[in-house]
């Protein structure tokens, strides 16, 4: 006996999103998706296409980049670069970013060290050269887990601006001020729940940059191991923005830098640093549902 049609199950619906190649239409005219002709298509996409790569050569030459001047070194200063679409930036104080000279052969710091010699000039090169290869249509596979990394640190500029201590973290072996007697003037009302030290992180003196992770309960973990705990390696894991470094225990941000749902611990991370997310639940969600948005399996946990 045939189903009627009423008792079919109702069909998933269809989200419907602009196309890309569509965004440099600007009449009716120049819509080729209905164009059965394929020479006059393909004059179509040619004349986007070169309207598309002529608007990103202009924003390029736009793409201001801050550096840092001799005698400024003080001076907060962002190196950012934007066309809309994606945006790389970094701080120019910012503290934890390891040597680059590695491929000199020298070897980098054991410790969280900001901005040695060298270290500000060649990281700015390479956020230009990443922004010039993306805008132009040609990104480069090798430069994504340095902008993993460049990625982390954003995120915690960003929280020690929110938590009004960006000043502080970025010194070299800063501790963090929520331990001291002055650290009721930081804990400020607007600042997000993720973000709000712990009763642990009133009490026991610890590494000011851990205070920048909007996780409180891998940040209780970190501190109740705090004495067994490699601090310069957990650094250079997390934070260490040399290029080349894939398959590193490390975390990746994906949005607002308060947020939990926006984080994502890669597996070498879990196997290394797994302890460090116990009672994580959002993290370990959250990582799971990053996955399932690029086709990889859930991890069971």
């Amino acid at each position: 006996m045939a189903a009627c049609p009423g008792d079919d199950p109702i069909a998933p619906p269809i989200v419907l999103s602009d196309m890309i190649q569509r965004r440099e239409i600007r009449t009716v005219a120049e819509d080729w998706t209905g164009t059965t002709d394929s020479a006059r298509r393909r004059k179509l996409q040619n004349r986007l296409n070169q309207r598309a790569y002529e608007r990103r050569k202009a924003c390029l030459r736009r793409a201001k980049v801050s550096k840092l001047q001799p005698g400024n070194e003080t001076k907060p200063q962002w190196c950012r670069v934007t066309d809309g679409t994606v945006t790389l930036e970094i701080l120019s104080t910012s503290p934890i970013v390891q040597k680059l000279e590695a491929a000199n052969g020298r070897k980098p710091a054991a410790h969280c060290a900001l901005l040695q010699p060298g270290v500000l000039g060649a990281l700015v090169q390479f956020v230009q050269k990443a922004y010039e290869d993306y805008i132009l249509g040609h990104p480069q596979p090798w430069q994504l887990s340095t902008i993993i990394q460049v990625n982390i640190l954003n995120a915690l500029i960003r929280n020690g601006l929110t938590l009004g201590i960006s000043g502080h973290w970025q010194r070299e072996r800063a501790m963090s001020l929520f331990s001291t007697q002055n650290s009721s003037r930081l804990i400020l009302d607007s600042c997000p729940p993720s973000l709000q030290p712990t009763s642990l992180q009133l009490t026991v003196p610890h590494s000011a940059w851990i205070d920048l992770f909007p996780f409180p309960q891998m940040r209780d973990n970190i501190l109740r191991e705090y004495s067994r705990v490699d601090m310069d390696e957990l650094c250079a894991d997390l934070l260490d923005i040399r290029p080349g470094l894939e398959g590193k225990a490390n975390l990746i941000v994906w949005g607002d830098a308060a947020d939990p749902r926006g984080w994502e611990a890669s597996s070498y991370f879990l196997r290394k640093w797994g302890w460090m997310l116990w009672g994580c639940g959002e993290v370990l969600d959250a990582t799971n549902y990053w996955r399932q948005r690029r086709g990889e399996d859930q991890l069971v946990f």
